[in-house]
């Protein structure tokens, strides 16, 4: 009787590279440790507080409170930060929690509580999920 043989796990693969070759999952996509700066990366993370500063310092539309026009000028930071991978998206996510409190919005606790709601945790749970699932080959079965 022959025994069956586990089989290796396969490694989890998102699009193929210009060459053909298929890279791991997560390769390749934003800024790296240890990976020099680029022009438009080094331009995005100098040009995100620049704006945040420039906007907060000119004077708010008709209407619009002054915290809301902070949080204009946040929320230009982080996209410039995004769209130019400045750093890692995971750490533009958490700019809020220092920032909103620098600005006078709203106090660090209700912040970082945001961060911490139940649903949060409910959504990383199924990403865990699924990211192992992806990773041993199991949504290939």
């Amino acid at each position: 009787m022959s025994e069956a043989r586990p089989e290796a796990p396969v490694p989890a693969t998102s699009a193929a590279t210009p060459a053909g070759r298929q890279r791991p999952l997560g390769e390749g996509e934003g800024p790296e440790r240890g990976e020099p700066l680029s022009a438009v990366r080094l331009g995005a993370l100098v040009l995100g507080p620049l704006l945040a500063i420039l906007i907060v310092l000119l004077p708010a539309p008709e209407g619009m409170p002054d915290p809301a026009w902070k949080l204009v000028s946040m929320t230009v930071w982080m996209v410039v930060w995004w769209l130019g991978e400045a750093v890692p998206i995971p750490a533009t996510a958490l700019l809020p929690i220092p920032l909103m409190p620098l600005y006078g919005i709203s106090a660090m606790g209700p912040v970082a509580a945001s961060y911490a709601d139940s649903l949060i945790f409910l959504f990383l749970g199924g990403f865990l999920l699924a990211a192992a699932m992806q990773r041993w080959g199991l949504h290939r079965r």
